[in-house]
């Protein structure tokens, strides 16, 4: 399997523990007066034996649940760990880290940018931004953003996990 199907197996593995939770918390919420029609029709007893039924399933379902989440955890986590190892393997942790960072710079810059464009309409002289040559910077990282994803992609869909 290479690295890259393993990644989509683990979005798909953690969008399936989301809908486990969701569907824990919708099990655990469900009362036994919204679940059972004409309450008043029966006699104490046999509301008596359906509460019990009732919440004797509702446990089993939540356990059952409970117990789908903690190996689908467990597996993702395992997974996780086997696609990290590679990656410091390959070095492509290192890569992932200038990817981050990159974003970060990027992101800050495009707020000057924007932050000047506010200010020009106040006809304040703010010619910094030509002399650090921020666009010159911003085309740069949006380069060497564009090689490292590239380069990643490719370690990812040409490396066996």
């Amino acid at each position: 399997m290479k690295i890259s199907e393993k990644l989509s197996d683990l979005k798909r593995s953690e969008s399936e523990l989301q809908r486990l939770y969701t569907q824990r918390e919708g099990v655990a919420r469900l009362s036994f007066k919204s679940t059972i029609l004409n309450l008043d029709k029966l006699s104490d007893e046999e509301i008596n034996a359906k509460k019990k039924v009732f919440y004797d399933d509702q446990i089993k379902k939540i356990k059952e649940i409970e117990t789908n989440i903690e190996s689908l955890k467990q597996s993702i986590i395992d997974g996780r760990n086997d696609v990290n190892k590679k990656n410091i393997e390959l070095g492509v942790d290192k890569k992932l880290i200038e990817f981050k960072h990159i974003k970060i710079e990027l992101s800050k810059l495009m707020s000057l940018v924007k932050s000047n464009h506010m200010f020009s309409s106040y006809e304040v002289d703010i010619n910094i931004f030509e002399e650090l040559k921020v666009n010159d910077k911003i085309k740069a990282l949006e380069k060497r953003k564009a090689k490292i994803d590239s380069e990643i992609q490719q370690i990812n869909w040409n490396t066996d996990l």
